[in-house]
C-alpha cells in the first residue's frame, strides 16, 4: 500500500495554497506557540497561577508541657495567604513568623523564621530533623513543634478554613 501524500494546491487556499495562502496560513502557525505562551505567562489558562489569587491558610497553636495536669489553650490564626506576605502564626507562649513562597489552591509553601521539628512518622516530633521550609497540601494536616523535649508549641496548618475538635 502507498502512503498518501499532500501536495500543495494551486487554489490559492490552505496550508501551501499557493504564494499568499501559503504565507498567511504560516504566519498563524508561527504566532500560535506566541500567543500561547503569552497566555501562559500571565496566568490566564486554567490552573493559572498568579491569578489564584489568596488562599486561605489556618494556623491553630497548641503548647504542651511535660505535666500531666497540664491543660493547653489553643490560638487560631487564619490568613488569606498571597506569595511573598510575612504573618506571625500565634501561640499562647510561642509565636513564629511564617513567610509564604509558593502559595496555589492546591498546595502552600513557607519558610518559618526558626528551625521547627516536623511531627515524626510515628507521632511525637522529630528532633533530628528541624527545618525551616515546609509544605502543605489540600486535604492534609500539617504539624509542627518547637524542637524541646520539655515543653513548647505544636502548629497544625491546613488550607481552609480550622478544623473542629
Amino acid at each position: 500500500m502507498r502512503p498518501t501524500i499532500h501536495r500543495p494546491s494551486s487554489s490559492g487556499h490552505g496550508i501551501g495554497g499557493g504564494r499568499r495562502g501559503n504565507r498567511r496560513t504560516w504566519g498563524a502557525l508561527a504566532l500560535a506557540p506566541v500567543a500561547t505562551m503569552s497566555l501562559v505567562a500571565c496566568g490566564s489558562l486554567p490552573g493559572g497561577g498568579a491569578d489564584d489569587g489568596p488562599v486561605p491558610v489556618t494556623f491553630v497553636a497548641s503548647d504542651w508541657a511535660g505535666e500531666r495536669d497540664h491543660s493547653p489553650s489553643p490560638v487560631t490564626t487564619e490568613v488569606e495567604a498571597t506569595e511573598g506576605e510575612s504573618i506571625t502564626a500565634e501561640g499562647e507562649y510561642d509565636d513564629v513568623e511564617v513567610t509564604f513562597t509558593s502559595v496555589t489552591e492546591d498546595e502552600v509553601e513557607f519558610d518559618t523564621s526558626e528551625p521547627m521539628a516536623p511531627k515524626g512518622d510515628e507521632g511525637g516530633i522529630d528532633l533530628d530533623d528541624t527545618r525551616t521550609s515546609f509544605t502543605v497540601e489540600s486535604g492534609t494536616r500539617l504539624e509542627f513543634s518547637t524542637p524541646s523535649m520539655d515543653s513548647g508549641t505544636t502548629w497544625l496548618v491546613t488550607i481552609g478554613e480550622p478544623e473542629s475538635s
